[in-house]
C-alpha cells in the first residue's frame, strides 16, 4: 500500500471535497487527481534527444515520452464508459460498486474487441467471474447490474453505453462509437 501525503489549504479542501460524486469514495478521487497531476507534468517535459553521451552510436534513446495519442484516447474512452455507468446509479457503494463498474467495463471491452460480432450473454457473464462484485453468482450480478430495472428507473447497463445494442435475445453487439 502506498500512502500519499499532501498539503492543501482548508478552504480549498472544504470546497473540493464537496465536488466528489457520491458514487466515488474520497480515496478513489484523490488517487485520480494525483494521476491526472502526474500526467499533466509528463506532458510538459522536454523531449529527449535521439542519442545521449553514453550512447555515442546515435541509437534511439529509451522512449519515455508520454503515452501515445491512441492510448490516451483509449483511456479517455474508458473514463467516459465509467462515467456513464456511474450515472446509471448502479446498486452498491465503495469496493462493491467499483468492482461492478470494473466488470461492466470489461464486458464493454470484450464487445469492443469483437466489434460487429454477436456476443452471447453467457460469454459476457464469464468476464464477471474475475471480479469480487459482492453478489452470490454471476446471474445475480447480471440481474441486478446489467438488465433493465424498471422499478429503479435504470436502463440496461450495456445498451446504455455508446455503440452497444442488443442483437436478439441474450445477445449483444458493439457497432462502434458512432452507432
Amino acid at each position: 500500500m502506498v500512502t500519499f501525503q499532501f498539503e492543501i489549504e482548508d478552504d480549498k479542501w472544504e470546497s473540493w471535497k464537496d465536488t466528489v460524486p457520491r458514487s466515488k469514495n474520497l480515496d478513489t478521487r484523490i488517487v485520480e487527481l494525483i494521476e491526472a497531476d502526474t500526467e499533466d507534468s509528463r506532458k510538459i517535459q522536454h523531449p529527449r534527444p535521439e542519442s545521449s553521451p553514453s550512447d555515442p552510436q546515435g541509437r534511439r534513446a529509451e522512449d519515455t515520452a508520454p503515452e501515445s495519442h491512441a492510448a490516451s484516447e483509449g483511456r479517455a474512452a474508458q473514463q467516459n464508459v465509467e462515467q456513464t455507468l456511474r450515472e446509471l446509479n448502479l446498486p452498491g457503494r465503495g469496493d462493491d460498486l467499483e468492482a461492478r463498474i470494473g466488470a461492466l467495463v470489461s464486458m464493454y471491452e470484450l464487445l469492443e474487441d469483437r466489434e460487429g460480432d454477436r456476443v452471447e450473454a453467457d460469454e459476457l457473464q464469464s468476464v464477471v467471474e474475475d471480479f469480487d462484485h459482492g453478489y452470490a453468482s454471476t446471474e445475480s450480478f447480471w440481474s441486478n447490474c446489467v438488465k433493465k430495472n424498471a422499478a429503479q428507473d435504470r436502463p440496461n447497463a450495456l445498451t446504455a453505453l455508446s455503440g452497444v445494442r442488443e442483437a436478439g435475445t441474450g445477445k449483444y453487439t458493439y457497432e462502434g462509437e458512432k452507432a
